[in-house]
């Protein structure tokens, strides 16, 4: 079976500069666990999930801070991480995750499961040429393996 045969094909994406609530707007909508990241040409070029966001949150809620010399500094960038955070600045850029596993549409389901169970990934794009054409997650997988 290749992943053009259970991929979803109406993709559901993002800009770089989709703003972070946007962007957890848009899961909670469409009930989906995460969204490719795609430039201007229609290149996947990060993917954000709901453990991104929720990691993303968690971290800037309050600056982390380093021991020096025994006293505790806060690094200015994540002072300004912070700041940036806390006024909704914070974009699908900042939280994406950049080395996106993809696939071809030619590219057997097999290989796909396999490499989404040993590197713990819910979702990949699938390209052709190139462009994203669709995306497979684990329940794809398993809508197929049922046959439904």
């Amino acid at each position: 079976m290749l992943a053009k045969e259970i991929m979803t094909k109406e993709v559901i994406t993002v800009g770089p500069d989709t703003p972070v609530p946007e962007i957890a707007r848009i899961l909670a909508a469409n009930n989906i666990s995460g969204v490719p990241v795609v430039d201007g040409n229609g290149k996947v070029i990060g993917i954000v999930s709901e453990a991104d966001l929720l990691i993303k949150h968690e971290k800037t809620k309050v600056p982390y801070r380093l021991a020096l010399f025994g006293l505790w500094v806060v690094p200015d960038e994540a002072i300004a991480e912070a700041y940036k955070s806390a006024r909704g600045d914070t974009t699908a850029e900042d939280v994406m995750t950049r080395n996106v596993i993809t696939f071809n549409e030619e590219d057997e389901v097999e290989k796909i499961a396999e490499v989404m169970v040993r590197k713990k990934i819910n979702r990949v794009p699938i390209l052709s040429d190139g462009k994203l054409v669709g995306i497979v997650s684990r329940g794809d997988i398993l809508r197929a393996i049922a046959g439904v």
